[in-house]
């Protein structure tokens, strides 16, 4: 039997093997944009690493996503695929976000948002969703201008996909991560793989807000506990 490094022997077919190792569940036509692999030779060395096992595909809707075998799970296929779609990682997003007024304070295009939302609560209704964003510049990569049905629509498949779950404040319904540490976890994971540049910077923002907090509590360290060298 062939081993699985003579079948990787070939330079090329091992770039591409672990390129999709490293960025599972794109489709062909966005592998060959990342890679600049001739369309023609990349077909041949996905269909010779298909018969031999090595990757698998999987039809999503209109696409054939790629995946190296045994690597990611059938959950994380499924989390993978809906969050490649841009309204849904933006809804995503919100939801993880402490509200919009500790990210973007004192930027002029989110002054009417802001007086409304100055909240750690990271539960939102629709509407909340809808409102948060409208003031924003479509060109902002986490501005959600849709209507109100299809952002109950993604909501809803998130919903389906055990990602969100639903909440009741009165008579109103409102959203929030199940897990928020999953999520963050995922992201981070699939980084590359979902190559969003609105991940790249709600990543940047988490690492920049959590060295902040970090910063803090030293400072309050150090006032209660002197350092030996600067008392």
């Amino acid at each position: 039997m062939i081993s699985k490094d003579e079948i990787l022997k070939l330079e090329t077919r091992k770039d591409i093997y672990d390129f999709i190792l490293n960025n599972p569940g794109l489709h062909l036509h966005e592998i060959q944009r990342r890679t600049n692999i001739p369309l023609g030779s990349l077909r041949y060395h996905l269909k010779f690493l298909e018969k031999l096992d090595l990757i698998n595909i999987k039809i999503d809707k209109n696409y054939k996503r790629h995946y190296v075998k045994n690597t990611v799970g059938a959950n994380d296929k499924k989390i993978l695929n809906l969050l490649r779609q841009e309204t849904t990682i933006r809804i995503v997003i919100m939801l993880l976000m402490p509200g919009p007024y500790h990210i973007y304070n004192g930027e002029v295009h989110f002054q009417k948002s802001l007086k409304k939302y100055e909240t750690f609560e990271k539960n939102y209704s629709i509407q909340d969703i809808i409102d948060l964003t409208k003031n924003w510049p479509k060109s902002d990569h986490f501005h959600i201008h849709k209507h109100r049905t299809t952002v109950q629509f993604h909501l809803q498949k998130l919903v389906d996909i055990n990602l969100i779950e639903k909440t009741k404040k009165g008579k109103e319904t409102k959203y929030r991560l199940k897990d928020e540490d999953m999520v963050w976890a995922f992201l981070i994971k699939y980084k590359e793989a979902l190559s969003k540049k609105s991940i790249d910077e709600i990543l940047n923002w988490r690492e920049d807000a959590y060295a902040s907090i970090t910063d803090k509590i030293l400072n309050v360290m150090w006032e209660i506990f002197p350092h030996p060298l600067h008392a």
